[in-house]
């Protein structure tokens, strides 16, 4: 079966010696949609059966084309499950040099539409040395993600412990992509206020005390907990950066993981972060 891809659908045609022009359609796969309902009433499909029709497609040298990249949002409106099986329907209006100009030709083909998604990590400090500290409750591990297709609206984020404690979690919109200097905090802040330190590239005004307090997460209550390893349903936008922010509270690893919600769980992506040398201020 023939997959469509709704972030590059390319194109589809048909062919028809005989034909003036050629109509295509994407409709449901039920079984009623045939090759003869289309040619008895080229109409058979509509309302949420009907995902999408062109404007008639000139016939050249016997073949329409259409090219459905421009047309690929429109398509995305109507399919927003990861995977929907579908028929492309084509329909052939002849020349009137035919024996019946009025007749329609059809043909039927049936696809799956995909709505791919993924989750792309880029380490920008997953792993912090002693060296790297700069002040109490200040994020000294960075990890850049972004989400690939626009079905994937939500991530869960979850942490294990290190020395029995979990790291601290804060999240925010970089300036610059690869880089770990915040531009729009999402959740927390860049960290603890502190004395000006070339080891932090954060604004001050990003900076702020408790962060990581139930009063500052009470627009999140009960999808996250900055200190007990998860934070759940954070809104997603397809193709921008977002940096995570960690302070370890000891020395040692733990797996950070990133994955969809829902029907997408089975989508993820996992880094290694944490304190690789000595801990200056362990359990802070």
């Amino acid at each position: 079966m023939t997959e469509i891809n709704l972030d590059n659908p390319g194109r589809v045609w048909a062919n028809a010696v005989n034909g003036k022009e050629m109509q295509f359609l994407i409709v449901a796969d039920k079984a009623e949609f045939t090759k003869e309902a289309f040619e008895e009433n080229p109409d058979c499909a509509s309302g949420d059966d009907l995902f999408f029709k062109s404007d008639p497609v000139p016939n050249d040298n016997g073949q329409s084309i259409l090219d459905l990249g421009p047309k690929k949002d429109e398509l995305k409106e109507k399919i927003t499950e990861r995977e929907v099986k579908a028929r492309v329907v084509a329909i052939s209006t002849p020349t009137d040099k035919t024996e019946e100009p009025d007749k329609k030709l059809a043909s039927v083909q049936e696809v799956t539409l995909l709505n791919p998604v993924s989750i792309c990590v880029h380490p920008i400090r997953p792993i912090a040395q002693t060296k790297d500290w700069v002040a109490y409750h200040h994020p000294i591990c960075f990890v850049q993600f972004e989400t690939r297709g626009e079905a994937l609206k939500e991530v869960e984020i979850t942490w294990g412990k290190i020395e029995n404690k979990y790291p601290m979690f804060s999240l925010w919109k970089p300036e610059t992509s690869g880089q770990a200097k915040a531009k729009e905090m999402v959740f927390g802040s860049v960290g603890d206020p502190h004395d000006s330190s070339r080891k932090c590239p954060h604004p001050d005004n990003l900076h702020r005390s408790g962060w990581w307090s139930d009063s500052n997460k009470a627009p999140w209550q009960g999808n996250l907990d900055p200190l007990g390893g998860y934070a759940r349903k954070i809104p997603v936008e397809p193709d921008t950066p977002y940096v995570i922010g960690i302070y370890p509270r000891g020395t040692g690893l733990t797996v950070l993981e990133i994955k969809g919600m829902d029907e997408f769980s089975d989508v993820s992506a996992k880094v290694t972060v944490g304190m690789g040398s000595c801990h200056p201020h362990p359990g802070d």
